[in-house]
């Protein structure tokens, strides 16, 4: 089975690297699409069937933060949220976990991390607390 991944970042090449690493780490296949903004990834999202989600907090028009908030209670919301910034920090996190983030990872993104990060989320229970489920 496919699994459907949304990367969303105002960098081209950082979309193409990600994807570049889904490619190449196992437990795929995976089909990578693209938003350049935060309302490109809504109107995706929207659409439906995307899996796991991967956003830049720094993005033009809707920024990562306000794509977060839109879609914490979205009918059509990735099963896996996963950030990316070069701004990691205690209070960042802590905030993004209120919008029911799986994960934070730093940029730029390496595919062992991108691969652990993967296997983390999913060994976390559904059922608990996205503060627990940062930790």
């Amino acid at each position: 089975m496919t699994t459907h991944v949304l990367i969303a970042d105002d960098s081209l090449m950082v979309r193409l690297q990600v994807q570049r690493h889904f490619e190449a780490i196992s437990g795929g296949p995976y089909a990578c699409c693209f938003a350049g903004d935060g309302v490109q990834a809504l109107e995706l999202i929207d659409q439906g069937g995307i899996d796991i989600l991967l956003a830049d907090l720094n993005m033009p028009g809707m920024d990562g933060m306000e794509l977060l908030r839109a879609i914490q209670h979205h009918p059509a919301r990735p099963r896996k949220v996963i950030v990316m910034t070069s701004a990691v920090g205690d209070q960042l996190t802590r905030e993004l976990m209120k919008c029911d983030v799986g994960a934070v990872i730093a940029k730029p993104v390496s595919a062992a991390i991108l691969t652990a990060t993967l296997a983390q989320l999913d060994r976390v229970p559904k059922d608990r607390p996205a503060t627990e489920r940062g930790r």
